[in-house]
């Protein structure tokens, strides 16, 4: 998708215009960002309407932009809604995740649900989109575990390691990085959740607002 697609009241400024007068003249917007050439674009919705929108019965507030997943559904008031449909979701699985981490996202993530939706994954770890239930917005999740590898080495180690990374981060501010909040700390278990087998820290998720190609050199 290289261009955004508006839809609302108005059908002169609207790529789909809908007869409904609790729809805003612009109601909402819907953009992709290109990370990589060969990557799937990443399709965003950003709320532009007066009066709401809700993403899978989230409330995304005006102005502000959530990122979209296979089969998300955007109501824009009680008759009109949309589904997205990511084509190369259409014939995959659902993923199969380790089965600590399906035992601990929840147990240890009370106020968070963590998604199937994996953003990045390396040699130590994977990135999951989450849900803050709390404020009802999108973070990110990094999930990090400390089982036998051959990369990490001693996992006692390994976790003191990161602990003291994620330390370090919360204590960050630079526009170039995605912070844990302000009052996130080593120890600070709403933000940074962990167990002898997993750590879960959580940061702020970046949302680029505009349709665009974005190549890492």
């Amino acid at each position: 998708m290289r261009k955004d697609l508006l839809i609302g009241r108005d059908p002169n400024k609207s790529s789909i215009s809908l007869e409904d007068p609790t729809i805003s003249r612009q109601h909402i917007r819907i953009y992709s960002v290109i990370f990589e050439e060969k990557s799937e674009p990443l399709v965003y919705c950003e709320d532009i309407s007066r009066s709401g929108s809700l993403l899978n019965g989230k409330l995304i507030g005006t102005n502000n932009s959530v990122l979209l997943s296979h089969g998300d559904v955007i109501r824009l008031d009680k008759h009109n809604s949309f589904c997205f449909i990511q084509p190369s979701a259409l014939n995959s699985q659902r993923p199969i995740f380790d089965t600590i981490f399906e035992r601990e996202r929840t147990r240890l993530t009370p106020d968070y649900m963590i998604t199937d939706r994996v953003l990045g994954k390396g040699a130590y770890g994977r990135v999951h989109l989450a849900w803050d239930l709390v404020s009802s917005r999108q973070v990110a999740c990094k999930v990090v575990g400390y089982g036998p590898n051959l990369v990490q080495g001693d996992p006692r180690k390994a976790r003191d390691l990161h602990m003291r990374e994620f330390e370090i981060m919360a204590s960050l501010n630079h526009v170039n990085i995605c912070p844990i909040p302000p009052s996130s700390t080593y120890t600070d278990t709403n933000t940074i959740s962990y167990s002898s087998q997993t750590s879960w820290p959580f940061t702020e998720l970046s949302v680029l607002n505009t349709t665009s190609t974005c190549f890492r050199t």
